[in-house]
C-alpha cells in the first residue's frame, strides 16, 4: 500500500487519529471544518487512487499505522476499529453524494472495510485527482509548494471553479485574468473585459482602486441563467479558497465594495469555492453563516458542476494531468510506489 505516513508529518496523522477527534464536534473538528474522518478519508482515497493495487483494506491501513507507531490502540483494538468505522462511514457518504458517470464521479466503490478503485488509473479522473491532492495539501503544504507555487495551484483551481460554475448555474462564468504583466496590475483592466459577457459596466470608482487590492477578493464571476440579460439578474461573485488559510477569506469578496465598482443592475451574492469536503451538514451551515450566508461550493458540488459543464476543455484536462504528475513525482521521492 502507499505509505501514507511518509507523505505527511507523523504528528499530523497522530492528531487526526486521537479518539476524541472522531467524536461528533470533536476538538480537532473545531480547528478544521473538514473533520478528522474527512481528512483521513482523503488520505485513504489518495492511497487507493494512486497506488498500483486497486483495493485498500481498512485492516491493512490499521496494521500499517500501528507498525509505524502512529496509532496506539488499547489492548482490545477498539480504538482502531472505531476510527476505521468512522472513516468508512464518511467514504460511504461520499459515494452517495457524488455524481454518477465518469470522469467526474466518485472513483471508488465501498465494500465491507475495503476501498476499491473503479477506474483503471488515476488520470482517468484528473479533476478528482487534482481536487484531492489540493485538499490534502492544506494539511501538508509541501505537496503544493515543492516544484510549484501556491500561485500556480490557485490559478488552476480558479479554472476548475470557473468550469464548474458554468455547469452549476447554466450560464456564463468568467475567470479574472491573473496579475503578472504590467498592464494587468490595475484591477479595472482585468474586471472590465470579465464583465463584458454580462453586458454590465464598471463604475468610475473602480479605476481608483489601489494596486495593493490585487483581485479585490474576486476570482470568478457567474450569473444565474434565466434566459435574458435584462436588469434584476443574480450575479455571483466567487472567491476561490484552495489554501490552508481559506477561512480567512470568508468575507471575500466584499459585496458593498463591488457594488461601488460595477453596475450590476441587480442582486449580487458571495460564493466561496473550496477543494475540501465538509465534515457534516452542521459545519457546512456554520461556514456559510460565518461568510454572511455565502453559497459554498465544495468538492462534491464542484464535481456536480463539472459533470454538467460544456466548458470543460481538453487543455484544462491536460494541465491538471501535468500538475498531478509533478505531485506524484514528489510522492515517489518519499519512496511511495505510484501507478504508472
Amino acid at each position: 500500500m502507499m505509505r501514507v505516513s511518509e507523505a505527511i508529518p507523523t504528528g499530523r496523522l497522530a492528531d487526526w487519529l486521537r479518539p476524541d477527534a472522531f467524536t461528533p464536534r470533536g476538538r480537532y473538528e473545531e480547528r478544521d471544518l473538514m473533520g478528522a474522518p474527512g481528512r483521513f478519508a482523503d488520505w485513504m482515497e489518495i492511497s487507493c487512487l494512486f497506488q498500483t493495487d486497486e483495493t485498500l483494506s481498512g485492516v491493512e491501513v490499521l496494521d500499517h499505522l500501528r507498525d509505524a507507531g502512529v496509532l496506539i490502540d488499547d489492548r482490545s483494538g477498539e480504538t482502531g476499529e472505531m476510527i476505521m468505522a468512522s472513516v468508512f462511514s464518511e467514504l460511504s457518504r461520499r459515494r452517495r453524494e457524488f455524481p454518477d458517470g465518469a470522469p467526474f464521479s466518485f472513483p471508488f466503490s465501498i465494500e465491507p472495510m475495503i476501498l476499491r478503485r473503479t477506474i483503471s488509473i488515476w488520470n482517468d479522473a484528473p479533476f478528482y485527482a487534482f481536487l484531492l491532492l489540493v485538499s490534502a495539501g492544506q494539511m501538508a503544504p509541501t505537496l503544493l509548494t515543492k516544484a510549484t507555487s501556491y500561485h500556480e495551484v490557485g490559478h488552476l483551481f480558479e479554472q476548475v471553479v470557473g468550469a464548474a460554475c458554468f455547469g452549476l448555474f447554466r450560464a456564463t462564468a468568467v475567470v479574472l485574468d491573473t496579475t503578472g504583466s504590467q498592464k494587468n496590475h490595475k484591477l479595472w483592466r482585468r474586471v472590465r473585459p470579465a464583465i463584458q459577457p454580462f453586458q454590465r459596466d464598471v463604475r468610475p470608482k473602480l479605476k481608483l482602486a489601489p494596486t495593493r487590492l490585487k483581485d479585490g477578493g474576486l476570482d470568478v464571476i457567474a450569473k444565474l441563467e434565466v434566459g435574458d440579460l435584462r436588469p434584476g439578474l443574480l450575479h455571483l461573485l466567487v472567491q476561490c479558497a484552495a489554501g490552508q488559510d481559506w477561512r480567512k477569506k470568508l468575507g471575500q469578496p466584499p459585496l458593498a465594495t463591488w457594488r461601488e465598482y460595477v453596475d450590476w443592475r441587480g442582486p449580487i451574492s458571495r460564493v466561496v469555492a473550496v477543494p475540501t469536503l465538509f465534515g457534516d451538514d452542521r459545519t457546512l451551515e456554520d461556514a456559510s453563516m460565518g461568510a454572511e450566508w455565502a453559497i459554498f461550493i465544495d468538492r462534491t458540488r464542484l464535481l456536480w458542476g463539472l459533470s454538467r459543464s460544456p466548458g470543460v476543455d481538453a487543455f484544462l484536462n491536460d494541465r491538471l494531468r501535468r500538475w498531478c504528475t509533478t505531485r506524484l513525482a514528489l510522492l515517489r521521492d518519499y519512496g511511495i510506489e505510484i501507478a504508472a
